[in-house]
């Protein structure tokens, strides 16, 4: 995983995905949490319990998608179905 990360923070994208599908998708969801945090930093008030929650489920709900894809991505590999670089 560590070689799909650093290729889709060096922009390629295509090598990232052959590498390991985890990859681009750990990067995406650390951008997308840390906006949602600085988000949250902006716009917090006495009454944002419900965007903390929304952002609290939502980082759970990307979590799980990227857990079923990575082990996805897996079954795949093992079974020889899918290419490496």
């Amino acid at each position: 995983m560590t070689r799909s990360v650093i290729l889709t923070i060096h922009g390629d994208l295509g090598t990232a995905l052959l590498a390991n599908v985890g990859g681009p998708l750990l990067v995406s969801a650390t951008v997308l949490f840390g906006l949602a945090m600085l988000f949250v930093a902006a716009f917090e008030t006495g009454k944002s319990d419900k965007l903390v929650k929304w952002v609290f489920y939502s980082t759970g709900l990307y979590l799980g998608i990227a857990l079923v894809i990575s082990l996805t991505f897996w079954i795949f590999r093992l079974a020889g179905s899918y290419p490496s670089i």
